[in-house]
């Protein structure tokens, strides 16, 4: 039996950081129950909490917790978190935009076009923004299993997603529901070839809108349900039943069924929109409670990109993740000036489009984007700044909580009569504004912040503090 790798913990200020020798594992968790790794299980409980940290401030997603048996440093991954909050916040950008141009959004400002900037901002950010946030989540999904086991990573996920999208539901959709009512435009037809049940009601002379089968904005947390439903058959099989161990174990071969999601990806990108029927820059949308089979299908791709991503290694032995979209300063240009406009014209190209053609096109887009951002982060934000974690952390609430502020903004300016831009900015502004001053007032250090992101401790006045003294 070959003896457990090296291992030292060493303590810089607050800051805990254990150094361990590679070994093959690749998702694996460890089973090793050496000395040196019972004083990992002892800071990963907390038991031996470093300086200066107290109790309960870490949080689950941040990589703060060390793996079982890996080689790792503790602290938050500031750069990934920075992105996922990144994506998030740019959906609140992406449905403020679907007011000036024709589409199905209730509300429809006097100036929609398909001759401004706004339905190619549009496809711009969905081309790539929701297949990165289910990369970076299968990312985090796989890291919790790893530092915490299976157990607490599914009651995570019912705590931080499930019981979420249940409050959201019961509580905020109502609302904006009522304020659809007020835009006085009824949804009716199919979404990306859903079949969306609206009943349309008379009611005291207006229109009533009963949503069925309609998760609206949500849609993606119930796809982390699914998706973390079948992470977990995964890992159980992986940490009871052993299957296929050594296999599994090599990291070749798991880098390997990391990319060739890519290729799969196309083929997903190729089912959507009726295979070019109905031509669409990006995924379809399923806001079913039984989600589309190929839109669930392709999302899972880069999930499970992003889970296999985890702790891979590079051939030369250093993590993947540290070096992926590293050509950032060429990847994003490229895409954003070359491959973007070129997806565009191949997908709403008349009378000859060539559907092949188009999804591979967007294709690239959406991974040169992705891949592209996450250098960029990981260049601009791998250390902390305090702002873009606060952002970071208050991205969630403002996401879940948007919709209605948004629909209330874009009635409320959709008849005056200046110039788009302004508009669109006032209420970016105003919404991004009142999102924020609702996070730290009623979110951040209150139970609807512990339930959405872990406890925090309300920093003490200072005035308070020199008073005592």
């Amino acid at each position: 039996m070959s003896s457990p790798p090296s291992l030292t913990v060493e303590r810089h200020g607050g800051e805990v950081t254990a150094l361990a020798s590679r070994q093959p594992g690749g998702i694996l968790p460890s089973t090793g129950r050496s000395d040196q790794y019972q004083i990992l299980g002892e800071l990963a409980s907390g038991s031996a909490a470093p300086p200066n940290e107290a109790p309960g401030d870490r949080n689950l997603d941040e990589p703060g917790l060390p793996d079982r048996g890996t080689p790792m440093t503790t602290g938050r991954r500031h750069d990934l978190d920075a992105l996922r909050g990144f994506a998030m916040l740019l959906g609140i950008g992406l449905h403020v935009a679907l007011a000036f141009f024709p589409n199905i959004w209730p509300v429809q400002d006097r100036s929609a076009t398909i001759d401004g900037l706004y339905d190619e901002l549009f496809h711009a950010v969905h081309g790539f923004r929701m297949p990165l946030f289910f990369l970076l989540s299968g990312f985090f999904t796989t890291m919790l299993w790893r530092r915490r086991g299976l157990r607490a990573l599914l009651w995570h996920r019912v705590r931080r997603i499930v019981l979420p999208l249940a409050i959201v539901l019961i509580v905020l959709v109502p609302l904006a529901i009522m304020l659809i009512e007020h835009a006085f435009a009824p949804i009716t037809g199919a979404i990306d070839g859903e079949n969306v049940l609206l009943t349309v009601a008379v009611r005291d002379g207006g229109f009533r809108l009963m949503w069925l089968d309609n998760l609206g904005h949500l849609w993606f947390l119930w796809f982390l349900v699914w998706f973390g439903a079948g992470f977990a058959v995964v890992a159980f099989a992986i940490e009871r039943l052993h299957f296929r161990r050594r296999l599994l174990r090599t990291d070749g071969w798991l880098r390997w069924l990391m990319w060739s999601m890519v290729p799969l990806t196309l083929l997903g990108q190729w089912l959507m929109g009726d295979r070019g029927e109905l031509p669409v820059f990006g995924p379809d949308t399923s806001l079913g409670f039984v989600p589309l089979p190929h839109v669930l299908g392709y999302y899972a791709l880069f999930f499970a990109f992003g889970a296999l991503l985890y702790d891979r290694p590079n051939r030369n032995g250093s993590l993947l993740v540290d070096s992926l979209g590293r050509r950032w300063r060429v990847i994003l240009p490229v895409a954003i000036v070359i491959v973007f406009p070129l997806g565009l014209a191949l997908t709403f190209a008349e009378p000859n489009r060539s559907w092949v053609l188009a999804s591979a096109a967007q294709g690239a887009y959406t991974w040169s984007m992705s891949i592209g951002l996450i250098g960029l982060f990981r260049s601009v934000f791998s250390r902390e700044r305090r702002g873009v974690r606060y952002l970071s952390d208050a991205s969630y609430w403002m996401y879940l909580a948007h919709i209605p502020l948004v629909i209330g903004a874009q009635i409320l300016v959709r008849d005056w009569n200046i110039a788009p831009i302004f508009k669109f900015g006032l209420i970016c502004v105003a919404v991004g504004t009142l999102l924020l001053f609702s996070y730290q007032r009623f979110v951040r250090y209150t139970p609807i912040g512990t339930l959405l992101n872990g406890s925090r401790t309300r920093p003490a006045d200072p005035i308070v503090v020199a008073s005592r003294q």
